[in-house]
């Protein structure tokens, strides 16, 4: 760790900034899960809802925090401009819409199969759903990034949390309320917006193909293996949810706070991996596992409690709003959340660690596979984990 270099994977400055963002999502988060409190009978009507939410906002979070990170490390190194109109920015969107595309044709099919419903529905749902969230994701995560970077911020830092949150606070009203609506409109109208949302995509999908670099295919084949794992994982977490939905239906309190958990897990994962690559793309440290990488442990601990703190408060008051069922109270309900991160942390820096080096045995950018990876696997573990320890709770 150099104090020179001014960059360090832990420090107060960057404690500070990730107290501020994960106080962002933690409150942003509860937009989504709100909603899922609001509509837990239609869940239970159509758990196919509630079993794609994760792959799918997780796809969003996992591209542009992919995103997001491939801009950092690129301003620190001098790479990209600090401007909208560097090539490398605008080839981008040709990576992320195709995947988004490419993976959610999958996410639909692998869910069908799994939870069952109506495939032309789920289908017709899903693909509009994610044309909109790309509208609004990509101008954000590009601008804010180069923004935040120009005023000296570290975007990794400030803006990892924010953007997924973002991901979640747009998926999961797109996804339900667009299922609500195509469920109770004419056939022949589902059919045509399902038309204009597809050829809207194709037509930026050629744009975007004709100014990509050298390394954006590169780019496009790492990211392409690495998300089918991903959102596999993710299909593993919305399938706990839904297999379990009478103890969420009946428990508002864990279907209000366990998205949120998981995403602030994987956003504290995801904030040191980001900060041990740029380490890594500046010289400073390498990607073999290390006891001086043990230092962080500590900073990782504070901010896991300040969010599950926070998120274990926010999620009890709302399930007291949107419940007239008695609850839990909320001494178990907090130490439930709590217990859920303290064990958690050992396990996020173990997947720092482990995954950092598999990509520097393997030969992958860590910009581009360890951030979805990370926060897939948090996902899936972190469902387990919270499900378990809640029915021994509860139990």
């Amino acid at each position: 760790m150099s104090e020179e270099k001014g960059y360090e994977i832990a420090s107060i400055k960057a404690l500070k900034q990730q107290v501020f963002s994960i106080t962002i999502q933690s409150i942003g988060g509860f937009v989504s899960t709100f909603i899922f409190g609001l509509y837990r009978f239609f869940l239970k009507k159509h758990p196919w809802v509630l079993a794609i939410n994760p792959p799918l906002k997780d796809l969003h979070g996992n591209i542009y925090s992919s995103f997001l990170s491939r801009l950092n490390s690129g301003l620190h190194i001098g790479l990209i401009k600090p401007s909208m109109r560097d090539r490398i920015v605008l080839s981008n969107i040709l990576i992320v819409l195709f995947t988004q595309m490419f993976s959610g044709v999958l996410i639909v099919f692998i869910t069908w199969l799994i939870i069952g419903g109506d495939l032309l529905l789920i289908f017709e749902t899903v693909i509009p759903a994610i044309a909109l969230v790309s509208l609004l994701m990509y101008p954000f995560s590009s601008y804010f990034s180069i923004y935040s970077y120009r005023k000296g911020y570290d975007p990794e830092s400030l803006l990892l949390p924010i953007v997924m949150m973002i991901a979640d606070v747009i998926t999961t009203p797109v996804l339900v309320g667009y299922a609500i609506i195509v469920e109770s409109i004419d056939i022949f109208l589902r059919h045509f917006l399902f038309i204009i949302a597809s050829a809207v995509v194709i037509i930026v999908l050629i744009s975007a193909f004709r100014i990509r670099t050298t390394k954006t295919l590169r780019i496009l084949q790492e990211s392409q293996l690495i998300l089918i794992s991903c959102f596999l994982l993710d299909i593993g977490a919305g399938t706990v949810f839904a297999f379990n939905i009478d103890l969420l239906v009946k428990n508002p309190f864990i279907l209000l706070t366990a998205p949120v958990f998981n995403a602030i897990s994987g956003s504290i994962a995801s904030m040191y991996a980001v900060r041990q690559n740029v380490m890594y793309h500046l010289g400073l440290t390498s990607l073999k596992p290390g006891f001086d990488k043990l230092k962080y442990i500590p900073y990782m601990y504070i901010i896991m409690l300040y969010g599950t703190t926070v998120v274990g408060s926010i999620g009890y008051a709302l399930a007291t709003i949107i419940s007239k069922e008695s609850l839990l109270p909320l001494w178990i309900d907090l130490f439930l959340i709590i217990v859920t991160g303290s064990v958690s942390v050992p396990i996020l820096w173990v997947l720092i660690q482990l995954l950092a080096y598999l990509c520097f045995k393997i030969g992958f950018d860590p910009d581009n596979v360890m951030v979805p990876l990370l926060t897939s696997i948090v996902d899936f573990t972190g469902s387990i984990i919270y499900i378990g320890i809640a029915q021994l709770i509860i139990g």
